[in-house]
């Protein structure tokens, strides 16, 4: 007798045989997922002097193109910086310095807020907004896109610079000059947090900049309450007052 050698084969071949299916299954989504990714290329706004990060790096948007001529300009959260030495140390990573920005990004890689959602290019996760143009623009200020400042602050031995305003009037000029914003069929202009305020902020602002085009506003998160925090303490207001003094003095 084979003591079973011959069935305990065919169940092993069996079962190799539904692991090789196994992996060729998992290829196949592997590829899948691949060819339905389109990363959004990050584009530095280096010809545009005036704008610069909180730490002096050049700033930049991330693009990824569609064949439609809709389009999504979205800009990154992260909150603010308002007295000098916070924003020294926002200075020191991703949200006040573009140093260690990624080259592209795809869905929920690397940026704040990423780029899921209505801003995914992947049509079974998107299914409305998928093939539209998506501006995706890095938040490196502080200050919602809205500081002003022609002198860099100095703390610690180190310059601060507060040119939020440009950097957003740098990424809306280099898209009407080189992309033809301006002929687009729809453009939303929204934003997460902090870049949900700036929505609020430079709606209006923006819309002329890229007239005639059509353009809505669409705030994620963005609507801030001047209301005590969960210690009881009236802190907002406060602080958006110094941040607001110090962007534009």
């Amino acid at each position: 007798t084979d003591y079973g050698w011959s069935e305990r084969k065919k169940r092993c071949l069996k079962l190799k045989k539904r692991m090789a299916l196994v992996i060729v299954a998992l290829l196949a989504i592997s590829a899948t997922v691949i060819c339905d990714s389109n990363p959004a290329v990050k584009y530095p706004l280096t010809t545009y002097t005036d704008a610069l990060c909180l730490d002096g790096s050049t700033p930049a948007y991330f693009f990824r193109k569609a064949t439609t001529n809709k389009w999504i300009i979205h800009m990154e959260g992260g909150g603010w910086c308002t007295s000098p030495e916070d924003c020294y140390g926002r200075a020191q990573g991703s949200l006040g310095s573009s140093k260690d920005w990624p080259d592209y990004i795809s869905n929920g890689d690397g940026m704040c807020c990423s780029t899921g959602g209505i801003l995914s290019g992947n049509i079974t996760n998107n299914p409305n907004f998928y093939d539209w143009n998506l501006v995706f623009i890095g938040y490196c200020d502080g200050s919602s896109y809205s500081s002003n400042v022609t002198d860099p602050i100095v703390y610690n031995g180190t310059n601060l610079y507060f040119r939020g305003k440009n950097i957003l009037n740098a990424v809306i000029t280099d898209l009407v000059t080189y992309r033809d914003i301006t002929s687009a069929a729809q453009v939303i202009f929204t934003g997460c947090s902090a870049g949900g305020l700036a929505t609020y902020l430079h709606a209006d602002y923006v819309a002329n900049l890229v007239q005639p085009a059509p353009l809505v506003a669409l705030a994620d998160g963005g609507f801030f309450l001047d209301h005590s925090s969960v210690t009881g303490a009236y802190i907002y207001g406060a602080e958006m007052e110094a941040g607001f003094e110090m962007w534009q003095n």
